[in-house]
């Protein structure tokens, strides 16, 4: 189950999970397209409704992956402006 996947680094890790040959269920908060389940986590019942979805289909949740982004970082008191993106 990945958390803010309906694009960017979450729909591309969901892909290459499924390409891989895992289940992978993608989360959007929008209207769910082809492999993806709504999920909005700042709504209890939407987790929930969620997490009963996977569940139907699977007998557990192996893994979560929350908020699928990719954040720049800067070294602490750093005065560099233009982040280091790090893998």
């Amino acid at each position: 189950m990945i958390t803010g996947a309906s694009s960017g680094f979450g729909r591309l890790t969901a892909d290459a999970l499924r390409r891989a040959g895992h289940t992978a269920y993608a989360g959007t908060r929008g209207e769910p397209g082809p492999g993806e389940i709504r999920l909005d986590v700042q709504s209890q019942p939407s987790a929930d409704a969620a997490t009963d979805r996977v569940l139907a289909g699977a007998r557990a949740i192996g893994d979560a992956i929350r908020d699928a982004a990719f954040v720049p970082l800067l070294p602490h008191g750093s005065s560099q402006r233009t982040p280091k993106f790090v893998e």
